[in-house]
């Protein structure tokens, strides 16, 4: 858990733009092709669940929605 002492002194932690635009657009695509691979596998079997909800955030709809099938985790 001491992993920041190993760090060297002239590091510096990403900011939330760098970490939110290439950063997150590199991770995007790998994650979602490996859950729906996952979640898609046993979907023809044993049935797939999605769970949602909604929100308006200053007057803005916002759609949460999980999906799962089986013994995957939701997704």
């Amino acid at each position: 858990m001491m992993l920041a002492k190993a760090a060297s002194p002239d590091f510096v932690v990403p900011g939330q733009k760098k970490v939110s635009g290439v950063l997150l657009d590199l991770n995007y695509k790998p994650c979602q092709s490996k859950n729906r691979k996952a979640i898609l596998s046993d979907a023809p079997t044993i049935c797939l669940v999605l769970l949602g909800d909604d929100t308006y955030i200053h007057h803005m709809p916002l759609i949460n929605c999980l999906s799962l099938c089986g013994d995957i985790p939701p997704v």
